[in-house]
């Protein structure tokens, strides 16, 4: 059995990155308290790494295997083989993954204010009845839609541009 330990400490810092950048535009933009607001972003994220890892390793079975032995290669051991296929499918990996984990953030979100029987966020406009029967977080009059998804965006950016480092740097030293 291996044990890929590099990659779950990096794993590990890019979601205390997430959950920083994301705590705090959720504690400024939704004047939340500092511990609900780490509440909700570890939360969010937990729920979005665990999810992110179910589907990959359930649509990992789907692929030709010289795209597994890649993909293993580079997850688990951060050896990257300049194989244009394998970048294209990380190029679109990248982008379904952020269109997931902010659908998955949003509607995480209001799963975590029906368990606490709560709404942290309201606006005169957004009653608790009409955000539980019909959540409109695209609006863009959602100040609470909006937050999430800036909050997402700036976690995603961190988290991308640390990737993209790591990558020049062990690239360089190969």
């Amino acid at each position: 059995m291996i044990l890929p330990l590099r990659a779950i400490v990096f794993q590990l810092l890019l979601t205390l990155v997430a959950i920083a950048i994301e705590s705090f535009i959720l504690h400024r933009r939704l004047k939340l308290s500092r511990k609900t607001s780490l509440e909700y972003a570890v939360s969010l994220n937990l729920l979005t790494l665990f999810a992110g890892w179910y589907l990959f390793f359930v649509f990992f079975g789907t692929f030709p295997s010289e795209m597994k032995s890649s993909l293993m290669q580079f997850i688990l051991f951060n050896q990257y083989y300049k194989d244009i296929l394998l970048l294209l499918f990380v190029f679109v990996a990248v982008s379904l993954t952020f269109l997931i984990t902010l659908a998955i953030k949003i509607k995480g979100w209001e799963i975590l204010e029906y368990l606490r029987n709560e709404v942290l966020f309201e606006y005169e406009s957004e009653s608790k009845e009409n955000f539980i029967k019909k959540p409109n977080f695209f609006n863009p009059a959602s100040v609470r839609g909006m937050t999430i998804m800036q909050a997402h965006s700036f976690s995603y950016s961190a988290i991308s541009l640390l990737l993209v480092i790591n990558l020049l740097l062990t690239q360089s030293n190969v």
